[in-house]
């Protein structure tokens, strides 16, 4: 997808939990799933999408819509694989928006950010233990598929993408979705 989810969801018409109490964000002090929007401002919405839990992304109803799905490990790996062979150093500016309206200023290079992939990726920030971090900074941070009850995988997207293979389930990141 070209830009981040913004489903209230599932694919079989369940509602997803709306938490806004941020201090159940982060931990486990949520074990379904559960989506916020970033400042607790439906306004962001729009541009950034909504943030969701691992338990969200990874819910056997399926928060993607029909015909797509949550990428797992494997399917940002196989983006990884090809982009630092393809694009080399910085391989993640291939996948960001071309303009700086939504990455803080030194995260930005126009040189770099050429968004060749179409994914447009923007910081939308995160929900973690009591406070929303990272609007417009230096990250795009999104949840895989991949994971289990005690901690589960993440992507962190600067100038490379990183994943990390235990994040708190709680905590809550963007999602983009992959063809089926």
């Amino acid at each position: 997808m070209a830009e981040n989810l913004k489903t209230t969801r599932y694919q079989n018409g369940e509602l997803i939990e709306h938490v806004t109490d941020l201090n159940k964000w982060g931990h486990f002090q949520i074990t379904t799933g559960a989506y916020i929007y970033y400042d607790n401002d439906i306004e962001n919405k729009a541009t950034h999408g909504a943030l969701y839990n691992w338990y969200a992304a990874s819910d056997t109803r399926n928060i993607a819509p029909t015909g797509w799905r949550v990428p797992s490990v494997a399917d940002w790996q196989e983006l990884i694989d090809y982009l630092d062979s393809y694009a080399g150093q910085y391989y993640g500016h291939k996948l960001r928006e071309t303009t700086s309206a939504h990455w803080y200023t030194h995260a930005y290079n126009a040189y770099t950010s050429t968004n060749i992939t179409g994914f447009t990726s923007i910081p939308s920030g995160k929900a973690v233990t009591g406070e929303f971090m990272d609007l417009g900074g230096f990250w795009s941070y999104y949840w895989t598929s991949t994971g289990t009850w005690d901690g589960s995988s993440c992507v962190y997207l600067k100038d490379v993408i990183t994943i990390d293979y235990m994040a708190y389930n709680a905590r809550g990141f963007s999602i983009r979705c992959i063809k089926n």
